[in-house]
């Protein structure tokens, strides 16, 4: 038997509380494998890999192999939906300050990596980013996938982005919604334009949702 080193009280506290382990998603899709990590915890060197493919006011082409399938479609079906703001700013705001916050990727930004706890298939990974000055911690959720580290989670954003989508398909059939483009509508102006162009992609994005 291997001889486990004590743990310091608040580590024992964190590895019982991993808030990432216990419900991790399965799948067999082929992935990019950085690193074989059949009997190993995430590196730091891979948990910086996987920072760098988190959405920053888009989604980073090429990033789909860096996370888990059903948390990337969430991804995808998020910034799919379209704005609800016809010459302001929309709900659909949050997913452009992801990571970087108002005012975008500073050039300078730097990522520390705080703590990297693995437990079984699934491992959690905290790190502060400092962008313009301002530092924001937060939590990475790992999973393994063909033998490879990817994000199943961030931030808890995995449960976020379904009541996004369905928020945001309940608000469109609504007459809340209709109300809201009346007074726009009336005129005949860039804004009326604007507002029937976003019915019909609204309409499009509606017939291509799942019955709930």
């Amino acid at each position: 038997m291997k001889r486990l080193l004590p743990l310091t009280l608040t580590a024992l506290m964190v590895l019982c509380n991993i808030s990432c382990t216990g419900n991790f998603d399965k799948a067999t899709e082929e992935i990019i494998p950085f690193e074989n990590a059949d009997n190993d915890p995430p590196t730091q060197q891979r948990v910086a890999q996987l920072i760098e493919f988190l959405p920053d006011h888009e989604i980073i082409a090429g990033s789909e192999s860096a996370f888990a399938p059903e948390y990337f479609e969430l991804l995808q079906r998020a910034w799919a939906v379209p704005s609800d703001g016809i010459g302001e700013i929309g709900s659909d705001e949050w997913l452009y300050y992801f990571v970087s916050g108002n005012g975008g990727r500073d050039p300078n930004r730097t990522i520390s990596i705080e703590n990297i706890i693995a437990q079984g298939d699934g491992a959690e990974a905290t790190f502060t980013i400092t962008n313009f000055g301002v530092s924001i911690r937060h939590t990475l959720c790992l999973m393994k996938l063909n033998g490879t580290w990817v994000i199943s989670d961030f931030d808890g954003t995995k449960i976020k982005l379904k009541e996004y989508i369905d928020r945001q398909r309940q608000y469109f059939q609504s007459d809340q919604w209709q109300d809201y483009l009346a007074p726009i509508l009336a005129p005949d102006d860039e804004y009326s334009q604007q507002a029937r162009q976003r019915i019909q992609e609204v309409h499009r994005w509606l017939q291509k949702q799942p019955t709930p």
